[in-house]
């Protein structure tokens, strides 16, 4: 086996092991997904938002007119030791719904 072939092993071995528990990484980005759709439809008030969501609420930043929810699935991947879900869900000075956003990304190498 010459040396191309031997990348192209380690490529195909690494991308292989990286997503080892993509089925919970992609069941959960379905979830947040749907959940931006159903948000962005009903324009729920803030106080619906943060009951709703509770055990998601962020530590990082909520400050008057955003609410920020993480999610964070551990991975078992060489390349990526975890996958991270964020929602900002936006409220104006008023305290009306403006919108909600969603990201996500893993911890990876």
């Amino acid at each position: 086996m010459n040396i191309y072939g031997v990348q192209l092993l380690l490529i195909v071995a690494l991308s292989s092991t990286s997503c080892s528990d993509s089925g919970m990484v992609e069941v959960r980005d379905e979830y947040w997904k749907s959940q931006i759709e159903i948000l962005n439809q009903t324009k729920p008030g803030k106080s619906y938002v943060l009951k709703k969501y509770k055990d998601y609420l962020s530590s990082i930043n909520i400050d008057e007119n955003n609410v920020l929810l993480q999610e964070t699935v551990e991975t078992r991947g060489f390349a990526c030791n975890s996958w991270h879900f964020v929602v900002e869900v936006e409220y104006s000075d008023n305290g009306d719904y403006v919108n909600a956003s969603y990201v996500n990304a893993g911890t990876c190498l």
